[in-house]
């Protein structure tokens, strides 16, 4: 998500990385005061979709940026290229989002606020 930053793959990118960097970051560190504790976090439903979101929207931006680049598709199809990977960009960072509420509500009595 940091090398679409680069490419200026949509008007959101930034945002979408830094809600993705914040999640994995927040997550991280949940995961590690928990096994302090000794408690294993494993990956929900919630995590899993928003892996395959991610995967997905990576794997598409990246292959219409290689079919525009090596193919003369048009306009249209460019636009609409880029539409999509837009929708599912945003779709991404919309389960990141809801992943890490998700996994704070479920695991946040790990936390402690005092420290």
């Amino acid at each position: 998500f940091l090398g679409f930053i680069k490419l200026n793959v949509c008007r959101g990118v930034v945002w979408i990385a830094f809600i993705v960097l914040m999640r994995e970051f927040m997550i991280t560190s949940l995961r590690l005061i928990s096994s302090g504790k000794g408690v294993v976090i494993s990956a929900n439903m919630w995590g899993k979709c928003k892996t395959v979101s991610q995967m997905a929207a990576i794997i598409f931006v990246l292959f219409t940026r290689f079919a525009s680049d090596t193919f003369d598709l048009g306009h249209a199809v460019n636009t609409a290229f880029g539409v999509c990977a837009e929708i599912l960009l945003w779709v991404s960072a919309a389960l990141t989002v809801i992943s890490g509420v998700v996994y704070l509500k479920q695991n946040g009595r790990y936390i402690d606020p005092k420290k």
